[in-house]
């Protein structure tokens, strides 16, 4: 195994521009040696300082390993190899400084980005003069390392509050979601039905609305149930496809005592938590998606739960609140 037996291992290389100057860079590694995969080139090289080289010739390479047996060097536009946990012989080096960094992108949040070993461009989203709206812009990366926007698209409505919003309605997303997008929802749960079994819960819809790609559902009111016993205070993450429940792979939350158990119903998993709601107290909920196909939800700022659905994010279309909800605020591409 080629290891250093340093915990940092820092490598400064010098390179002579276009220009003629020469370029510092500072690569690290923490000496964990890794299996190096999905490698974007693969080169030969003569040593280390060599593969180094070779990467700062690409302006966004920002990770290369070196194979001192076969003379290889893989260049990654990405920290790449430790990403996938894959134990091997080879010491990865990053960029200590890369050009360019997704975090420093003029957005609001960003959507797409991607990076190669010579360029890196994407969409952010931007908030327009008025605030309720929000517009797509494509940027990429110059060889100064600023940010240049090449294109703009259109206001489109993001933002709903008081009057405007209610539950029953189909609200369409704002452009495209991707990972990383999220719906908050600042709302009070009633009664003014006065159902014996109440509850609300919101749906992310495909384009069709035939599925329901995530659905929150939250029960709040005592009934019959599948116990008999306590009220059923209860939160589920689940989806439907063809108008039926995927109870095999639900999430359920409720208080470590609440009796409910998915009787009746494919297994699922169970979240021992407290319950949050309350009728008549207003509350902030935060969907927001962590992966193509992951999500997380958030209630008044506290991380709540997470849930793996079957749908890409990119298939939902709508968001549509359900039943007893006076909705302050929906905002269909949020922060917090």
């Amino acid at each position: 195994m080629k290891t250093t037996g340093m915990t940092i291992l820092l490598l400064a290389v010098c390179l002579a521009g276009e220009n003629g100057t020469a370029a510092d860079k500072v690569w690290q590694t923490d000496g964990a040696s890794v299996k190096v995969t999905g490698a974007e080139a693969v080169l030969s090289a003569r040593s280390s300082v060599d593969c180094a080289r070779l990467c700062l010739q690409h302006s966004h390479c920002i990770s290369w390993a070196f194979d001192v047996d076969n003379r290889k060097c893989y260049l990654h536009p990405t920290v790449g190899p430790s990403q996938h946990g894959d134990i091997g012989d080879l010491l990865l080096f990053t960029d200590t400084a890369p050009m360019c960094r997704e975090s420093d992108a003029p957005n609001l949040a960003v959507t797409t980005m991607q990076r190669t070993l010579t360029s890196l461009e994407g969409d952010v989203i931007n908030i327009c003069s008025n605030k309720s709206y929000i517009h797509a812009e494509h940027v990429r990366c110059q060889a100064t390392g600023q940010w240049e926007t090449t294109e703009s698209g259109q206001c489109e409505k993001r933002l709903w509050e008081e009057e405007e919003v209610t539950a029953e309605q189909f609200y369409t997303l704002p452009m495209t979601p991707a990972v990383g997008w999220s719906a908050c929802v600042t709302a009070t749960p009633h009664n003014d039905t006065g159902f014996d079994k109440n509850g609300f819960h919101f749906n992310l819809l495909d384009n069709a609305q035939s599925d329901v790609i995530l659905i929150v559902l939250v029960w709040m009111y005592p009934s019959d149930g599948v116990n008999n016993t306590k009220a059923k205070e209860v939160m589920f993450l689940d989806a439907k496809k063809n108008d039926s429940w995927l109870s095999d792979n639900r999430t359920l939350v409720a208080e470590p005592d609440n009796p409910y158990n998915f009787t009746g119903k494919k297994l699922g998993t169970r979240i021992d938590k407290h319950f949050p709601f309350k009728l008549g107290e207003q509350f902030h909920m935060r969907i927001l998606s962590t992966g193509v196909y992951e999500w997380s939800v958030f209630v008044d700022g506290s991380f709540y739960a997470n849930h793996t659905v079957a749908d890409p994010v990119t298939d939902i279309v709508y968001f549509n609140p359900v039943n007893d909800l006076h909705i302050a605020k929906l905002d269909l591409w949020c922060l917090q």
